[in-house]
Order: structure tokens, then C-alpha cells, then sequence
């Protein structure tokens, strides 16, 4: 590589430094990212109910239908039977 080169990389990177810095320091990254969190929290709550009834053998549902889970939860728990 060449002087030119090194030092467009260089530069290059110091603003990407930069720009990553002043993102990390919004107040809006820790917000989303808590919000992430939550998002991955409940979704991982709903994957365990889930797995409860298909472990319970709750059979009289439709367990394999990704667009209805939390229909079926909510069906089951308002059953009030597991």
C-alpha cells in the first residue's frame, strides 16, 4: 500500500470511530436497546409456554401455527386447565 492509501484508511477509520462514539452516546441507543432486550425477554417467555403445553400434551390445540401462539396461550390460560 502506499502513502495515499494509509492514510485515506487511516482517516477512514478515525471518522468511523467517531461516528460509532457519538451513536453509542445517544440517548435513544440505551432506550432501543432495553427495548431489545424486553422484546427478546417476552419472546423467550412465549417460546417456554410453548413448550410447557407441547411437554404437558396439551393436544386439543394447534400448536404448530407461528401466527397463533399467542392466541393459543391466550385460550389455554383463560381454560384455566394445563
Amino acid at each position: 500500500m502506499n502513502d495515499e492509501t494509509k492514510q485515506a484508511v487511516s482517516e477512514t477509520i478515525e471518522e468511523t470511530v467517531k461516528a460509532a462514539e457519538e451513536t453509542v452516546r445517544h440517548p435513544y441507543t440505551k432506550t432501543l436497546a432495553r427495548f431489545g432486550f424486553y422484546t427478546k425477554g417476552f419472546l423467550f417467555i412465549i417460546i417456554g409456554i410453548l413448550t410447557l403445553l407441547v411437554a404437558l400434551g396439551k393436544k386439543n390445540v394447534e400448536l404448530a401455527d407461528t401466527t397463533g401462539a399467542l392466541e393459543t396461550i391466550s385460550q389455554v390460560l383463560t381454560e384455566k386447565r394445563f
